[in-house]
């Protein structure tokens, strides 16, 4: 149902943005985002990928004009990329992006460390489970998640960060 809702709601933003563009470009960008992520769990990468592209114009210009508010949302949408062209067995272009989410998100976690640094850290964790980065850099994100101590999302980033060295030493 909510593919078909987002559906609609593009439709309809579609015919506003070309009579308003500017007061529209923050919900086309998350109709656009929202629809790609669908697709995405969907396993349909081609039609995710296409809506990612067309999310991240709309998102460039708003993190251009507000970083605080949008840089975000470009990590984000830079990660899901990455995947995207990982399952398409693009391993260029996934780690082109992978490396520009992990630059966003090492930023912006000098601002708001609390925020950032859980995904600057499964970012990490992404680049040696799935780019074959060294695991010295599982350091890096296990620092960072010993801040967070008590939070859930941590402990599953460190129990990928322990199955990731355990099946390294399996291989050696």
């Amino acid at each position: 149902n909510a593919k078909k809702h987002y559906h609609t709601s593009l439709e309809l933003l579609l015919e506003f943005e070309q009579l308003e563009s500017e007061m529209y470009i923050e919900s086309l960008a998350i109709v656009l985002n929202n629809l790609a992520s669908i697709y995405a769990a969907q396993k349909e990468y081609d039609k995710a990928l296409s809506f990612y592209k067309n999310a991240l114009p709309h998102l460039s210009s708003l993190a251009e004009t507000n970083p605080t508010k949008y840089g975000h949302n470009v990590a984000v949408l830079f990660k899901n990329l990455a995947s995207i062209y990982f399952y398409n067995g693009k391993i260029e272009k996934a780690e082109f992006f992978h490396f520009k989410s992990i630059e966003i998100f090492q930023e912006f976690s000098q601002y708001n460390e609390e925020k950032y640094n859980l995904e600057l850290a499964s970012c990490i964790i992404d680049g040696v489970e799935y780019y074959d980065q060294h695991t010295l850099t599982l350091y890096n994100a296990e620092e960072i998640l010993r801040e967070y101590k008590w939070n859930q999302e941590a402990e599953v980033l460190l129990g990928r960060i322990s199955k990731l060295r355990k099946s390294k030493i399996k291989t050696l």
